[in-house]
């Protein structure tokens, strides 16, 4: 875990880059974070661009919810005190990732697993299912979104339960620009 700030010049730098890229969900503001490393690879960390490419899961989650990545628990910290939030599973591939950030977690709704998403095989239906595996923002990543959530749609406990991936509405909306959809 490391610990950065952004300043105003560097704020307004990467504004500048996001709108040049069209990506403005990688806008950051003013202000002191935290970013996790695995490997001595960025994996996420507690900037604007994460509660916003999270957000549709945090208005989403309700009940019996499955999560497949850990992070800096930046989305399981907001669900532990909702009531209509009933227990939550979280799927963590790296046992250090885990000793660093549950013990900040802690609290009767949460349970900690590691283990490989891949390979983990659910215990019972879930109401939300969220996968939050990947570490950039990639088209590269599409296909492997398709199949995890192929591999949980049986998990679900209703029609109506909600399943998602981090970053999938973005890369639907640049699948629909780039194929003019």
């Amino acid at each position: 875990m490391k610990h950065f700030d952004i300043s105003d010049k560097q704020a307004s730098t990467l504004a500048l880059r996001a709108v040049a890229s069209g990506r403005p969900w990688e806008m950051v503001e003013v202000g002191k974070y935290c970013s996790l490393y695995v490997n001595k690879q960025l994996v996420m960390s507690d900037t604007q661009m994460e509660q916003t490419t999270n957000g549709e899961f945090l208005r989403q989650a309700e009940g019996r919810v499955l999560i497949a990545g850990l992070g800096v628990g930046l989305i399981v910290y907001p669900l532990l005190g909702r009531k209509n939030v009933t227990d939550i599973t979280v799927i963590e591939k790296h046992q250090d990732v885990i000793d660093l950030v549950q013990p900040h977690l802690e609290h009767e709704k949460l349970q900690v697993v590691c283990a490989d998403i891949w390979e983990w095989e659910p215990e019972g239906v879930y109401d939300t299912v969220y996968l939050d595996i990947w570490n950039e923002v990639n088209v590269d990543n599409y296909d492997d979104m398709v199949r995890l959530e192929n591999k949980f749609r049986p998990s679900l406990r209703y029609d109506y339960s909600w399943m998602g991936c981090w970053s999938e509405s973005i890369l639907d909306r640049l699948a629909s620009y780039a194929y003019g959809a």
